[in-house]
């Protein structure tokens, strides 16, 4: 599983930031959201491409980031990124269920987008929980219930059918506020501010697919090769098509936002 998600990544490295701007500007607000604090060491968990942890960056500063994402090609372009600011960083290639970190060694922790792929979300919050001093924080953000149903509603009706797994991944993506605060409270954390963000979006189709195709083409990937996965994502995209109205397809867009802190 996190090889094929990580050689998914790698493919859409190079389009990811463009497909996926409404995730950074999703990254944007729970950054903004957060209290004042000093931060001398920054984890992105999950971090991709970096867009979250640059925007802590930018409000907080940091002496030193550490970053971990399965996708080498991801973790490259947060590198540079970081080159650019002149930034000390441990970027790592990993899972971050395996965080090896001491324990009290971060304090500040981003994972944005990423805790809907792993299967033990506990343990992954867990794991992020126990690098965070007394005092620190984690910002997660991730899909909320019912996101983008419009598009699970029109390619779970097609006919001929798709590959089930395609649609049923959005129903196991969603996380919504009850999950994540269990998540956080198992972990030892105090949540402080908890919330969901629903909107309603229109845009052209071949933009809608280019989302879906940059942030989880490894779902289609796991149930079919290359040839197939193109043939099917060139059929849903006529369907798309079809469904658009004069200012593009619409859909609703429901992210979970969640910020807590470690006690002390």
């Amino acid at each position: 599983m996190p090889t094929v998600i990580g050689d998914s990544y790698d493919r859409s490295a190079g389009r990811y930031d463009d497909a996926a701007r409404h995730n950074a500007e999703g990254a944007s607000r729970l950054v903004t959201a957060l209290p004042a604090m000093d931060v001398d060491v920054l984890l992105d968990a999950g971090c991709g491409t970096g867009f979250a942890g640059i925007q802590a960056i930018e409000r907080f500063g940091a002496n030193r980031v550490i970053g971990i994402d399965l996708s080498a090609e991801m973790v490259g372009r947060f590198q540079q990124k970081l080159s650019d600011l002149g930034l000390t960083s441990d970027l790592r290639v990993g899972d971050i269920t395996a965080i090896e970190l001491p324990a009290g060694s971060v304090d500040l922790a981003i994972c944005s987008m990423v805790l809907h792929w792993i299967d033990d979300r506990a343990a992954a919050v867990a794991a992020i929980a126990g690098a965070l001093r007394p005092g620190g924080h984690l910002a997660l953000l991730a899909p909320g219930p019912s996101h983008d149903q419009e598009y699970v509603d029109l390619i779970s009706a097609l006919n001929p059918p798709i590959h089930p797994a395609i649609y049923e991944a959005f129903a196991r993506a969603a996380i919504p506020l009850e999950e994540v605060e269990r998540y956080l409270v198992s972990a030892g954390l105090e949540p402080v501010d908890l919330w969901i963000e629903t909107r309603k979006r229109r845009v052209a189709a071949e933009r809608y697919i280019a989302r879906m195709t940059a942030v989880g083409s490894h779902v289609t990937a796991e149930v079919m090769d290359r040839d197939e996965e193109e043939r099917t994502f060139a059929y849903i995209e006529e369907a798309v098509r079809a469904a658009e109205g004069p200012d593009g397809f619409e859909y609703t867009f429901t992210k979970t936002f969640a910020i807590a802190r470690k006690p002390g």
